[in-house]
């Protein structure tokens, strides 16, 4: 089972990082059976990390945010499928399709509960640090997961910049239709003092995402 990890959780405390790989549970249903039974009490965890087997100790807690689980950490079944060399492009064909569908599905739900004011959980935003972060911890893991999330991160980004906002290519895809629509072009210092605001928003919010990444490393 690998583990994603919550912040200021016992499990991120105890050494926990994302990508491990927690041993000696065959199904998530036994490994949460243990937690429950061991609240309040410290355990010690047997934990893969690359090719490195640790043993981190820990205490569940009693009381804990619902989200969260009483030791902090995400659980995923992890199986890997070896297909022959002539398969294996296809199947890497329709995975990226999927993933290539899939987001953007995902975002106008990200974007859905945002304009309806509705709290957005499991989900952070990372600079350029944090998706470093992200990338060595999921390198740690190998080199099929590292080259997954390097796939998924450049699908996220092609998504990104055909949203329609000014200074992304998605924007210049708004202002020829609406100059469609209207049939007559737009007032190009108007575009360009548009393009400039956005552009101006995008570089704050890019700075605030990195200077929150810095202290969440400090």
């Amino acid at each position: 089972m690998a583990v994603q990890i919550v912040d200021d959780s016992p499990a991120q405390l105890a050494g926990m990082k994302a990508g491990d790989r927690i041993m000696d549970f065959d199904k998530i249903s036994q490994f949460q059976g243990f937690i429950k039974s061991h609240q309040g009490k410290e355990i010690t965890l047997t934990i893969k990390r690359g090719k490195e087997t640790l043993d981190v100790n820990l205490t569940p807690r009693v009381f804990y945010p619902e989200d969260e689980g009483s030791i902090g950490v995400g659980l995923a079944r992890v199986t890997n499928i070896k297909y022959s060399w002539y398969q294996a492009p296809w199947q890497g064909i329709s995975i990226t399709a999927k993933q290539t569908v899939a987001i953007p599905i995902v975002l106008g739900g990200i974007l859905k509960d945002v304009f309806q004011g509705e709290e957005v959980k499991g989900v952070k935003l990372a600079g350029p640090i944090g998706i470093g972060k992200i990338m060595s911890d999921a390198l740690v893991q190998g080199a099929v997961n590292f080259l997954m999330l390097l796939s998924m991160i450049s699908i996220w980004l092609a998504v990104f910049n055909i949203l329609p906002i000014p200074a992304l290519d998605g924007g210049k895809l708004l202002f020829l239709g609406i100059e469609k629509i209207r049939g007559k072009a737009i007032n190009q210092k108007i575009e360009a003092k548009v393009n400039a605001v956005f552009f101006a928003l995008l570089l704050g919010l890019m700075l605030f995402v990195t200077i929150k990444d810095i202290i969440g490393l400090l």
